[in-house]
């Protein structure tokens, strides 16, 4: 009990100090570093030092944050393996977090980058860089996802749930959420369709996800194959 209670108690001050760390760093340390005329720039972009050097200071508070979950995953008194299947839930919560931080930091970077390189050059963007950390976000989620899906199912997982906010949305940041969103959704309700179907719950995801996409395409507004049949007429 008592290394419990240390184990807990050390879960918490994990906790506080990265709140710490980005409270009194954004109020504090970066606000001044970001002020100042001879900040070095990363690769050529002010902009991308600016959001790089801010990734990097709160990406160290979900590392503390991630470190307390497993501290207290290690303090109850749960069997060996439900302590595994929290830790690797733990760090692939962490690893999700880092993603959705760079994402929303990175945004009109990874925008230009995607969408228009030459643009991305004449604004003194680093292509290579970029492109190699769309790469690292997409193995992040192929790893968080690879213990729900496996891996033949991985690929629908990643191209399904963006094809089906496609034809739903007009803009990226809304196709971004909606995607999640449906990513999500067809995750929960294929996990409950295979308990009670009693089929493989990887293929129920990916079955739940896809009748999302048929459904997109048939019914989108604008976009839908039944919209523009009743355009046509």
């Amino acid at each position: 009990m008592e290394m419990d209670s240390l184990l807990i108690a050390a879960a918490v001050l994990a906790v506080a100090i990265g709140l710490a760390h980005s409270w009194l760093g954004e109020r504090y340390i970066i606000i001044r570093l970001l002020r100042r005329d001879d900040l070095p720039r990363l690769f050529g972009a002010d902009t991308f030092t600016r959001h790089t050097i801010r990734y990097a200071w709160h990406l160290t508070t979900l590392a503390w944050w991630g470190f307390a979950a497993v501290l207290y995953l290690l303090a109850g008194s749960l069997p060996e393996t439900a302590v595994a299947q929290g830790v690797s839930l733990a760090i692939s919560v962490t690893f999700l977090a880092s993603a959705l931080l760079a994402v929303v930091l990175l945004y009109k970077e990874l925008l230009v980058v995607s969408f228009d390189p030459i643009l991305a050059a004449t604004l003194r963007l680093p292509l290579n860089v970029l492109n190699y950390l769309l790469l690292v976000l997409i193995a992040l989620a192929v790893v968080v996802s690879l213990q729900t899906v496996g891996v033949a199912l991985m690929v629908a997982m990643l191209v399904t749930p963006a094809a089906t906010a496609y034809l739903l949305t007009r803009r990226l940041w809304h196709m971004m959420v909606v995607g999640a969103a449906i990513g999500a959704v067809s995750s929960v309700a294929g996990l409950y369709l295979s308990f009670y179907v009693n089929v493989a719950s990887g293929a129920a995801v990916v079955l739940v996800c896809t009748a999302f996409f048929v459904l997109a395409f048939l019914f989108a507004p604008r976009r839908g194959a039944v919209w523009r049949w009743r355009q046509g007429r």
